[in-house]
């Protein structure tokens, strides 16, 4: 038995009281995003009772949330096992426990319309459920709820949202019911889950996904440093379990979908030296020997599942640094990646490798290269959209060749604007910015370095300092607190010589990275303002006596 990790109880049929128990565990565990454990606890249900029709329905729901399958759309052999059992051994289960079955073997054959029947005909025969309650909000949430880019909520959020208001009133220490509340207001409504994020951890506190979820609350209410005790605690968690379950990290998806959170929390708030030393422990993450030769060989059947590990571990590093515009480092990242990798990692690696290399180029005055790497990146992405020798497991997704569409665009913005092509640079950042509007955002946000950034420093070039502080402003909205933006608009304050807006920009950006790296380039330079124009203010005072 495991404790700390939330507190569901249903009561099933069953002759023995250790399969209640470990059921009871199991059904806590997928609230907790926690499937492998959960397996494992309705597994050790079965052991205590083979004939308790709803162990086997657990396994089927810990199988069908499990993230490699959800990735490869695919059912195991176990998971078919395991519902025609649950549906075998139905007879001898009382009624509400063959709704559950039903809406199971619904889910199985893909028919959405039946699992909504049998699920909300349980919920109205049965009221007081809140497991199924749970259960089916979560559902909505995950399938048909959400927002659209315009934050205008999809067709199954009002309900779903109003299934768990419902049940945080009623069972206000479920932990399941804060865990769904707030993946379901994060994305557009961070502040209305703070209660949420704020109980959460105390809940199931040896959960590390549950430890790891107020994170991302703080993260996108712009509390960095609430974010990071989040994903720090939860990094600890997860380690404490690996080591004593003797569990290889890769198996872990919360623990390596954390360390990159952390470090892209790290990034937004300054924390660089925090920032790179989180990203060095993802990054030497092991693949066994044999899953590393398979996947380089694109031999592995579930490459997505590692190929979404594998993306995490080899781009974290140059990620982060992309975040602060550190251009040579994101090149010598790449340069240094391992040679044994899968060809999708190799062909990323090679894009993006272009991107680095050019805006480095840019960063050393060297236009005509940047210039030359440009139109090679462009070129090289045009034949790679019409390249049919590389097919599914081998082939870049939609998402990641989006990325680097967004990264050609943002190159060609950069050069146009340092050439002198204001307008034409303003249009590049501005497709840019239309194509990567979803990618500015995520768990952590998937495109790593706002492309209003560029577009504004390409307003500052021209010593447009209204519209350069606006860019940097248009960050704020999903990157709140972010200290890149605000030393954007404290500059442009500066430079356009009010100095008394620059002098509380500048106040508002060392609140927002009151934790960053003391020797931070822009930390040094806010820090100069500060004492320069106080220095100032002195010097009139004395005058004025």
């Amino acid at each position: 038995m495991v404790d700390g990790i939330g507190n569901s109880s249903l009561l099933i049929t069953t002759r023995s009281e250790m399969t209640q128990k470990f059921f009871n565990q199991g059904l806590s565990l997928l609230h907790c995003f926690w499937w492998f454990e959960a397996l494992r606890a309705f597994k050790k249900a079965i052991q205590y009772d083979d004939s308790c029709a709803m162990s086997y329905w657990g396994i089927y729901m810990a199988l069908s949330r499990s993230r490699p399958l959800i990735m490869e759309n695919q059912k195991t052999e176990m998971q078919i096992t395991a519902i025609n059992k649950a549906i075998e051994l139905s007879p001898k289960a009382n009624q509400y426990e063959q709704y559950y079955i039903r809406a199971a073997s619904a889910l199985n054959k893909n028919d959405r319309t039946r699992y909504i029947r049998e699920m909300e005909t349980l919920i109205d025969q049965y009221p007081d459920d809140v497991e199924a309650k749970l259960l089916y909000a979560g559902y909505l949430g995950r399938t048909s709820g959400g927002y659209d880019r315009e934050k205008r909520p999809k067709k199954g959020t009002i309900y779903s949202q109003s299934i768990l208001r419902n049940i945080l009133n009623s069972h206000p220490n479920h932990h399941g019911a804060h865990h769904y509340w707030i993946h379901g207001l994060e994305d557009a409504h961070p502040e209305t889950a703070l209660n949420s994020a704020e109980k959460l951890a105390e809940l199931a506190p040896k959960s590390g996904h549950i430890v790891h979820m107020p994170g991302h609350i703080f993260f996108k209410a712009g509390d960095y440093q609430r974010a990071y005790q989040s994903f720090a605690d939860s990094a600890k968690t997860d380690s404490d379990y690996l080591r004593l379950q003797n569990i290889e990290p890769i198996d872990n998806w919360n623990y390596w979908h954390n360390l990159q959170f952390i470090a892209a929390n790290c990034a937004e708030s300054g924390r660089y030296q925090d920032g790179m030393k989180w990203s060095q422990i993802l990054a030497k993450l092991p693949l066994s020997s044999k899953r590393r030769e398979d996947t380089a060989n694109d031999k592995v059947s579930d490459s997505p599942w590692y190929w979404y590990f594998e993306r995490k571990s080899l781009f974290t590093i140059p990620d982060f640094n992309l975040r602060f515009g550190f251009w040579q480092a994101v090149v010598d990242s790449l340069i240094e990646m391992p040679k044994d990798i899968s060809t999708k990692a190799k062909d990323l690696q090679k894009h993006l490798l272009m991107f680095a290399k050019a805006m480095a180029a840019l960063d050393q005055g060297n236009v005509n290269l940047a210039n030359q790497l440009a139109m090679a990146l462009d070129a090289s992405l045009w034949q790679f959209s019409f390249d049919k020798s590389k097919s599914g497991n081998q082939r870049l997704s939609d998402r990641e060749i989006n990325w680097l569409a967004i990264a050609s665009l943002e190159l060609r913005g950069n050069v146009a604007s340092i050439k002198g092509n204001h307008e034409e640079a303003v249009e590049l950042f501005e497709n840019a910015i239309e194509k990567g509007e979803k990618s500015f955002v995520g768990d952590p946000p998937f495109y790593p370095r706002p492309v209003q950034e560029s577009l504004a420093k390409a307003y500052l070039r021209i010593q447009d300092w209204e519209n350069a502080r606006k860019a940097y402003q248009d960050v704020l909205p999903f990157r709140p607190n972010s200290g890149h933006a605000l030393f954007g608009i404290a500059k442009s304050y500066a430079l356009a010589g009010k100095k008394i807006k620059a002098t509380q920009a500048y106040k508002n950006f060392l609140s927002s990275w009151r934790n960053a790296d003391p020797d931070s380039p822009h930390i040094k330079t806010a820090q100069t303002w500060l004492k320069t124009n106080q220095e100032d203010e002195d010097d009139l005072d004395i005058q004025i006596k």
